[in-house]
């Protein structure tokens, strides 16, 4: 939240980025995964957010980013995007 291309955005929440931070580890939970047996993404940095899926046991994984869009799911779990995420909250 501290980065340059977001300022606008934090700037608009009237917070600061560290107390946005604040705020969103009230909300959170920390998960500690592990890494992948294998690299599954053509970005070998996005297994992260893969490994942090699976420990977590998500329902689904939103993603903006087209290495793990293309995925389209991984081990059960949809990869959306978030308006295909807003979209299946409001079904449910």
């Amino acid at each position: 939240m501290q980065r340059k291309k977001l300022a606008k955005q934090v700037q608009a929440t009237g917070l600061t980025a560290a107390q946005m931070l604040r705020n969103y580890q009230r909300l959170a939970t920390t998960i500690t995964a592990r890494r992948l047996a294998q690299q599954v993404s053509r970005d070998a940095d996005d297994d992260a957010v893969l490994a942090c899926a699976l420990a977590a046991q998500a329902d689904l994984i939103v993603s903006g980013d087209a290495d793990l869009l293309v995925l389209k799911q991984f081990q059960g779990m949809p990869i959306v995007t978030a308006v295909q995420a807003v979209k299946r909250i409001a079904i449910s």
